[in-house]
């Protein structure tokens, strides 16, 4: 009866329920009037920190042991040395530098280096200088057409073996010139070259011997023309002592030299022969160098004199910047034809001369280098010298110099001579963009013949010489020099001939590439009569520009 009731509650709900469903009056929409804000409260964090205990450190007694063993109980290895070749950048085997300039101007240079193999080089070069224009005459109307040219050609050839090294070379020289007023002259000059050298330092006995045959002839001499053959030796023979550090040497020098004169009727000859003997003992330190030695001169025939000079030097490091030394040496001064062009071209010639010979030249100085870029050398010394050659102007037979009916050469006498002379050398660079460099010598001079002979003779001997130079890179591959060049001659021969030469320069060199670069050059800025050779004047301002190539 329970569960009957139970049951018909249940129905009666659900009937109701359905009814209440389907009244329409039971539908109704809810409108909300205000905003809902929903609030979310914050989370609260709960720290909690854990409690830090201080650790236990215990102190252990360290124990030592104080047995003595030898080293040779330990195992060990040697380590070797470590070597490795460095490596640098190979520069290029050819050069070529052409240039041209104002009164006929030319230059031209060439060098090539053949690396035919690890063992074989061979190289070659050749150059060109010279002018070709118009003059102010010393003495007379109008200008003077001068021309000078120099050619130099030559090769080397070097072979290494495993002990030695083969030498063997050649080289060729012309100069074409004129004289003044008129008339003409060539040089032409050769040799040939062979030698050997020890290229391994581990042997004991070192060697350096080289034999030279050296030809020359003056074509167009105004008396006779003149030929000079030379078979010229030099051998440097030395040992290393190296419980000392020392080296013990000889350097031998033979000459033997055959000379014609041509005359009209007959050739006449001179022949004649010299020996230099050097021995020499050098040794060294971390702080000091010493050499003692001597140089005995012979001669025979034409030039028989026996001279005898030293060879001492002595160089002493004060610190690492500065150092000081002192020299007493000397030597032979073969008076060639080869030499005496040097001296001055426009000469003539109607004898060989004699050797001269320096008997001393003892010398002092002290050197300064810092590392803020400065150095100082300042020198001072005495010199004398036997048999020098001095080159003279000719008189003809008036008395006149540079008379209108010859042509305006030079001669050469002989004398005695001795000075003494002090100097200094500066320079200061700052890295690579300036540089300052400065150099003045006085010289006094002293003879067997009197000053007045001398005079009459108008030799020529520098008294003063001075240099200065601004160097200045402002850019990458740009170099630029500006300087000025000063010598004043000792003996005042004439007042119508200037006893000084100067000489106001600027030139500057300009990388296009690692392989193309332009240069030029001017000379002589102030336009200064110079007469670098006395009756010959120089070019007054002038310039010379050009390219060079590496290749």
């Amino acid at each position: 009866m329970k569960r009957f009731l139970y049951i018909a509650l249940l129905l009666s709900t659900s009937i109701y329920a359905q009814e209440q469903k389907n009244d329409s009056l039971l539908n109704r929409t809810v409108v909300v009037e205000q905003e809902y804000s929903p609030l979310i409260e914050d989370a609260t964090k709960i720290n909690v920190l854990p409690q830090v205990e201080a650790p236990s450190v215990e102190n252990r007694p360290v124990e030592y042991s104080m047995e003595v063993m030898a080293t040779k109980q330990f195992p060990y290895e040697q380590m070797n040395n470590y070597t490795a070749t460095e490596q640098q950048p190979m520069a290029k085997p050819g050069y070529l530098r052409l240039g041209a300039g104002n009164y006929g101007k030319v230059d031209f240079y060439g060098n090539y280096l053949f690396n035919l193999s690890d063992n074989d080089k061979l190289n070659i070069q050749a150059d060109l200088n010279g002018h070709n224009g118009s003059f102010k005459r010393y003495n007379g109307p109008g200008e003077w057409d001068s021309y000078f040219y120099r050619t130099r050609a030559g090769v080397e050839y070097a072979h290494a073996f495993n002990k030695v090294t083969l030498q063997a070379g050649g080289h060729f020289g012309v100069n074409n010139f004129n004289y003044l007023p008129e008339g003409r002259q060539r040089f032409t000059s050769g040799d040939v070259q062979v030698g050997i050298k020890s290229n391994n330092t581990s042997d004991k006995y070192q060697y350096d011997i080289r034999t030279s045959l050296l030809l020359y002839q003056r074509a167009h001499e105004q008396v006779k023309p003149i030929k000079e053959t030379i078979i010229r030796t030099n051998a440097n023979f030395y040992t290393s002592l190296p419980e000392n550090n020392s080296i013990v040497g000889l350097n031998i020098q033979i000459n033997n030299n055959f000379i014609r004169r041509y005359t009209f009727k007959k050739t006449k000859e001179y022949t004649y022969s010299t020996i230099d003997f050097n021995p020499y003992y050098q040794v060294q330190s971390d702080d000091w160098q010493l050499k003692l030695g001597a140089i005995a001169a012979l001669g025979t025939k034409f030039d028989e004199e026996f001279y005898l000079a030293p060879d001492f030097c002595f160089d002493y490091t004060t610190s690492k910047s500065s150092a000081f030394y002192i020299k007493l040496t000397g030597g032979r001064r073969i008076n060639d034809l080869r030499h005496l062009e040097t001296i001055a071209p426009y000469t003539q010639i109607e004898a060989p001369f004699k050797s001269g010979f320096e008997q001393l030249n003892a010398a002092a100085g002290y050197k300064l280098r810092n590392n803020l870029g400065f150095y100082m050398h300042l020198f001072g010394g005495y010199q004398m010298l036997k048999n020098e050659v001095i080159p003279t102007l000719v008189r003809d037979r008036t008395g006149n110099l540079f008379a209108q009916s010859i042509n305006y050469y030079w001669e050469y006498i002989q004398c005695n001579l001795s000075n003494y002379y002090i100097g200094t050398d500066l320079a200061y660079h700052y890295k690579q963009l300036l540089g300052i460099e400065a150099s003045l010598t006085y010289r006094n001079w002293e003879t067997n013949k009197s000053m007045e002979k001398l005079n009459n003779h108008n030799c020529i001997l520098p008294k003063f010489s001075a240099n200065i130079a601004l160097q200045l890179n402002p850019i990458l591959g740009l170099k630029c020099e500006a300087g000025y060049q000063y010598i004043g001659h000792f003996l005042d021969y004439t007042s119508a001939i200037p006893n000084q030469y100067a000489n106001l320069y600027v030139k500057a060199d300009y990388t296009l590439s690692n392989n193309i670069g332009i240069y030029a050059r001017l000379n002589n800025l102030l336009g200064n009569t110079n007469q670098q050779y006395v009756g010959y004047f120089a070019e007054k301002a002038n310039f010379m520009g050009g390219v060079t190539i590496q290749f």
